[in-house]
């Protein structure tokens, strides 16, 4: 696997936040998966 390659993780998410995600995904017209890796670089991001 490439360094720029996505690492594949299951993830669980609860239904209402994944409905939520999904309107944002179609907010910014980005697919889910790219809408939940931005709130996770912003998140991150945010981190000391």
């Amino acid at each position: 696997m490439s360094e720029n390659q996505a690492n594949p993780y299951p993830l669980r998410i609860d239904k209402k936040l994944m409905k939520k995600i999904k309107s944002l995904a179609h907010e910014h017209a980005r697919s889910v998966n790219k809408e939940i890796e931005y709130a996770l670089r912003l998140y991150v991001g945010n981190q000391k």
